[in-house]
C-alpha cells in the first residue's frame, strides 16, 4: 500500500509540474494522505478543511474543497513584523516537512488555497498593523515562474502604498541561523 500511495502522489506532483521525488517527503507529513481509491488529500493546519484531488479518466487531476468554504489553507499570526506568504499549499507542506517553517510563537505565515485567499490576506494585514513586511515564498516551480512574478508584482502594488514592503524569498535555499533566509531576488 505504501508503494501505491507513493506512485499516486508522484503522478499528482508530476501533473502540477513538481518533482515527483517530493512524494516520499510529503507522505511523512500528517497533512498529506493518499486514499486507497487513489485520491490525494491535503489537510489544512487546523484540520477544519481539506483539499481532495482525483485523477480523471483523461489523466487530468480535479480538485474539490471540503469543510471551511474558502480562504487560507493555513495561517498563523504572531508578533513578528514579517509575514511569509505561500501561494501553493504544496510549497508550504514541503517547506514544513523539511523544517523550514519556524515553530516559534512570533512567526507569521499565510498559505493561499483559492481566489478568496487574497481577500483574507488583505483583512489579516489590515487588522494586524504590526506586520510591515510580506515575504512571498518563491519556489520557481517548472510550470509557474511567470505566475510567481506576476503575483509578487500584484502584491507590491496592493501593499506598498500602505508602507508594507513586499519581497520575494526562496525559503528552501540553505540558510544559517544567524542570517535567516536568503533573499531570492
Amino acid at each position: 500500500q505504501a508503494h501505491h500511495a507513493q506512485k499516486t502522489l508522484q503522478a499528482f506532483l508530476s501533473s502540477r509540474g513538481r518533482n515527483d521525488h517530493e512524494a516520499q517527503t510529503l507522505l511523512k507529513s500528517r497533512n498529506v494522505h493518499v486514499g486507497k481509491d487513489g485520491s490525494v488529500w491535503l489537510l489544512g493546519e487546523k484540520e477544519d478543511h481539506a483539499m481532495e484531488f482525483r485523477q480523471e479518466p483523461d489523466g487530468k487531476w480535479s480538485g474539490k474543497r471540503h469543510g471551511k468554504p474558502s480562504g487560507a489553507f493555513a495561517e498563523k499570526v504572531g508578533s513578528s513584523k514579517k509575514m511569509v506568504v505561500y501561494k501553493d499549499p504544496l510549497d508550504f507542506l514541503m517547506a514544513k516537512s523539511k523544517g523550514a517553517i519556524p515553530e516559534h510563537g512570533g512567526a507569521n505565515f499565510f498559505v493561499m488555497s483559492d481566489d478568496h485567499s487574497r481577500h483574507q490576506l488583505d483583512e489579516i494585514v489590515a487588522h494586524h498593523t504590526h506586520i510591515n513586511e510580506i515575504h512571498l515564498a518563491m519556489f520557481a516551480a517548472a510550470n509557474q515562474p511567470e505566475k510567481e512574478g506576476s503575483l509578487l508584482n500584484e502584491m507590491k502594488a496592493r501593499f506598498n502604498p500602505f508602507d508594507i514592503q513586499v519581497k520575494g524569498i526562496s525559503p528552501m535555499r540553505e540558510r544559517s541561523r544567524e542570517r535567516g533566509p536568503d533573499l531570492g531576488l
